[in-house]
């Protein structure tokens, strides 16, 4: 089996924990991407059901769609932003313009993964989320440039 790229992120010993959040077919791609990896992918529906699994401080990238059934990506961002240390934010959208994407940067949010994603985009900006969370890699990288 090809290994993914976004396994590199784990060179620190670490494992990658990512939380998807959303019942949608973005988030659906997303694990499917995910699941080839070492990483653990958490999983919550909505909003209400992300909450313990943010409040336990185990994921460290979060990822969810622009909506959700109980809110949108900026309830999410700003949940997520109350926690010590905030875990990056990653918006994943069917359709992702420089609209959306500057809207996420402006509002906190570290990223845009637009549809149809590539795999090794999908790592890359996790990974990279994931290495500056732990306070190693630069600020942020625009998805699909």
């Amino acid at each position: 089996m090809k290994k993914p790229a976004g396994v590199a992120a784990e060179s620190a010993g670490e494992p990658v924990t990512v939380l998807v959040i959303g019942a949608g077919p973005c988030i659906e791609d997303l694990r499917r991407i995910l699941g080839h990896s070492r990483w653990t992918v958490l999983r919550a529906r909505s909003l209400a059901e992300a909450g313990p699994e943010l409040n336990r401080a185990g994921a460290l990238v979060v990822v969810c769609e622009a909506a959700l059934p109980d809110g949108t990506w900026k309830d999410v961002l700003d949940y997520a932003s109350r926690l010590a240390p905030a875990p990056p934010v990653v918006v994943a959208a069917g359709q992702a313009d420089d609209c959306l994407w500057m809207e996420v940067l402006n509002n906190g949010g570290y990223n845009v993964l637009g549809r149809p994603f590539r795999e090794q985009e999908v790592f890359r900006i996790l990974s990279v989320a994931w290495l500056h969370h732990r306070g190693s890699a630069p600020a942020r990288v625009r998805a699909n440039a």
